[in-house]
């Protein structure tokens, strides 16, 4: 992920984060997400809420969670031909509530993808009902922000008025004075 420009890795948490929220208002059900590359030949990534069952173990637990997200990765390489990277993050499902936690991550490389993968692949996603009928979203960012829009109230402000920061002092003594 630190290869990922600042712009990506925004777009990557705010995928991760609205999973998270999305979730809190069911935490008994797995979700998953799949966010595609911002730009060709960077990896894919998958996201994993995975619910907690109180009757198993921690180690139970976790090696379930690990071993549905590489599931769900082999079903991303199966749906997303173009995938040869795979990086794959998961956590509970109801981590929203949670004061502590734990998270699982895993890199799958996939350059090398025969048609018995490929048929594996698709059996799992049977099998599992791993993204069987996605919800495709798209969202939009501003990768910068609109700096006209920032400015745009200072420079109209008469210098006589209260300055905009809320010092009280005229805008003249105050912030226009240090422009």
């Amino acid at each position: 992920m630190a290869q990922e420009s600042r712009f990506e890795r925004r777009l990557l948490s705010k995928g991760l984060i609205g999973a998270i929220e999305r979730k809190a208002s069911n935490n008994k059900e797995r979700f998953l997400r799949c966010i595609p590359p911002y730009k060709k030949g960077r990896p894919y990534y998958v996201f994993l809420l995975f619910p907690w069952r109180v009757d198993k173990s921690e180690k139970e637990n976790r090696q379930a969670r690990a071993i549905f997200l590489q599931n769900s990765m082999f079903v991303v390489k199966a749906i997303y031909p173009d995938a040869q990277h795979i990086v794959g993050i998961a956590t509970e499902s109801d981590r929203y509530f949670a004061e502590g936690g734990s998270e699982d991550a895993c890199y799958l490389n996939v350059t090398e993808w025969t048609e018995q993968d490929q048929r594996e692949a698709l059996e799992i996603q049977k099998e599992f009902r791993i993204f069987v009928k996605p919800d495709q979203v798209n969202i939009h960012e501003m990768e910068y922000p609109d700096v006209k829009v920032i400015h745009k109230d200072i420079t109209k402000n008469p210098r006589n008025k209260p300055c905009l920061c809320g010092s009280g002092k005229k805008y003249k003594k105050c912030c226009g004075f240090k422009l």
